[in-house]
């Protein structure tokens, strides 16, 4: 499990600082350590929203004892399953991945969660899974 963190946040690293380098270049900005600095702080929190989804789909390997059924579940909420169910009802701003929305869009939506929030949520619910994931695994 730790290892498969430190490649969560290796490979967020290494995408924001690619990032970064694209939007200094195209608009033609000078890189300067606080400029870095302040786009880590942002970004850190984005990449705080990605570990209990790590957690969780591995949680999910560990009681299915399969790859298969994360991935049936985690890609459809990712590519917007949880979207569509956001329409139907307003319980499912609670999902994983909508519950840090906030912490991707630059604007604050009253839909969504606040960020933070968010990230509380993903952490209760990263609990419960992982607590049944070491009883049944």
């Amino acid at each position: 499990m730790i290892l498969l963190v430190v490649i969560v946040l290796g490979v967020d690293l290494v995408s924001s600082l690619m990032c970064l380098g694209v939007s200094i270049i195209q608009y033609k900005a000078i890189l300067t350590l606080t400029i870095v600095t302040k786009f880590m702080i942002k970004v850190g929190v984005v990449m705080l929203s990605w570990l209990p989804m790590t957690w969780l789909t591995a949680a999910l390997t560990i009681v299915n004892k399969s790859q298969i059924a994360p991935m049936a579940v985690m890609f459809p909420l990712i590519l917007g399953l949880s979207q569509m169910l956001l329409l139907m009802t307003k319980f499912a701003k609670y999902l994983p991945d909508l519950a840090t929305m906030n912490l991707f869009l630059s604007g604050n939506e009253r839909i969504f969660l606040n960020g933070y929030q968010g990230l509380g949520r993903g952490s209760t619910c990263l609990d419960n899974v992982l607590f049944l994931s070491w009883h049944l695994g």
